[in-house]
């Protein structure tokens, strides 16, 4: 796991509730923050990194999004930029949503293990 990841992982609870229950009261910088988190998906080992994008996938795939890209592919190798603008977008809540509803809590705080 990268040291840049750690330090979310220890306010991971406090995350999680941010993003499912009191998005609209963020600041600009924590959802930023938030959705550089989720976007270091790509960061992770191939296996883990493609669970955590289907369960994105899952979720905004039902609704459309401008620039979204059509495959997990595609947005596997987007830039950095490209992943936090479609984030932002999309709303960091809705991806919260649907890894707290399926269970996956430990793919959005960057954990290596794959749950669910």
């Amino acid at each position: 796991m990268s040291r840049d990841i750690l330090p979310p992982i220890l306010n991971a609870a406090e995350m999680i509730d941010d993003i499912t229950n009191h998005w609209q009261e963020l600041t600009n910088e924590k959802k930023a923050s938030y959705a550089n988190l989720i976007a270091k998906f790509r960061n992770l080992t191939r296996p883990e990194g493609s669970k955590a994008l289907e369960v994105l996938y899952d979720h905004v795939t039902y609704t459309p999004i401008p620039d979204f890209p059509a495959d997990v592919d595609t947005f596997w190798n987007m830039s950095e930029e490209d992943v936090n603008r479609i984030l932002l977008s999309v709303g960091a809540e809705l991806v919260g949503d649907a890894i707290a509803r399926r269970g996956r809590l430990s793919l959005i705080i960057g954990t290596r293990r794959v749950t669910g």
